[in-house]
């Protein structure tokens, strides 16, 4: 009798241990879900970078993340909608510039290139404005006339071009649009929110008032 009982004390105690083990692995698991939840959130708004051209006042209320690709013909209207609401707003807004490569686009990636050699001379915008308004002649030639134009250093552009020292930067974010939820450019995040595709001025200003 009392070796059944024993037995008995013995496994309501082990029932008892596994319930309870139960009931703190799952607490386990759900914390580490919900952390890994928060993690995707904040991954789908991206970050501004150090190696990021910007444009417009650092200190502005509002930061315009735009993707974008210099052979995208959508690109280069919302390039000329963005010029439009800094001239607007000079100290309430600042761009952001990631490339985003679409591979069907031959010339994308060189040009993309050769404005970021561009930038280490401190002249991103410029070169960016020009290769927009070459759209439809991007080519070796016109990356060398840009930069001449521009009066840029030739010997230290032309190594920089020829060395691909800005590839990885140019292509990193193409690896990230399934994490920004972005299927094509141009694709703005405005304070963290997304917008796609391209906007008009008066459009883009309409939206602006909800942050301005």
């Amino acid at each position: 009798m009392r070796k059944s009982l024993l037995f008995l004390y013995i496994a309501a105690f082990a029932i008892l241990v596994i319930i309870a083990w139960s009931v703190i692995d799952f607490d386990l698991w759900k914390g580490a879900s919900e952390e890994n939840a928060n993690s995707v959130v904040e991954l789908r708004s991206p970050t501004v970078l150090s190696a990021d051209p910007v444009v417009g006042y650092e200190r502005a209320p509002v930061t315009i993340i735009v993707f974008s690709d210099f052979a995208c013909p959508y690109c280069a209207s919302m390039t000329e909608t963005l010029g439009a609401v800094i001239t607007s707003h000079p100290e309430d807004i600042r761009v952001v510039w990631k490339d985003l490569i679409v591979p069907e686009h031959s010339e994308a990636r060189n040009a993309a290139e050769a404005a970021r050699c561009a930038k280490e001379q401190g002249a991103f915008w410029q070169y960016h404005e020009q290769l927009f308004a070459n759209q439809l002649a991007l080519t070796d030639a016109t990356y060398q006339r840009i930069a001449q134009e521009l009066d840029l250093d030739i010997e230290q552009f032309t190594i920089c071009r020829g060395e691909h020292r800005y590839r990885t930067d140019v292509l990193v974010n193409y690896e990230l649009r399934e994490t920004f939820g972005i299927e094509s450019t141009p694709h703005l995040f405005i304070n963290g929110d997304p917008y796609e595709g391209y906007y008009t001025v008066t459009e883009l200003e309409e939206i602006l008032t909800q942050y301005l």
